[in-house]
């Protein structure tokens, strides 16, 4: 019985270690010619000659869907989430520099 409490208060400080360090490393930074995306404990930094197109999917059950704007990058398998980031006027007029999926007929690879 003691072991399966431990057990779960590891687990339960490994998950609020977890969220903290995601909350605090998380970042995406924008440069003049490159974007660095940064998630705990790995980075990423891609030129921004390899953006190829931003759009907004929708996720979520039906009760609660939620729209999340999308950066698609030449060679990434999966496209950069920019919800977690504050949306601003300098993230928008950024964006508009690239082609938005929502509004053309282009395909995100």
């Amino acid at each position: 019985m003691a072991l399966g409490r431990a057990a779960i208060g590891a687990l339960l400080l490994f998950s609020g270690v977890y969220m903290v360090a995601t909350v605090v490393r998380s970042r995406l930074l924008i440069e003049e010619s490159q974007i660095r995306y940064r998630i705990i404990f790995r980075e990423e930094v891609f030129p921004v000659s390899e953006i190829e197109v931003f759009r907004t999917t929708t996720t979520g059950p039906p009760s609660h869907r939620v729209s999340r704007r999308v950066i698609c990058v030449k060679g990434r398998h999966k496209p950069i989430e920019t919800v977690p980031y504050d949306p601003d006027e300098f993230l928008q007029a950024w964006l508009d520099q690239f082609p938005n999926l929502d509004r053309s007929d282009q395909v995100c690879n």
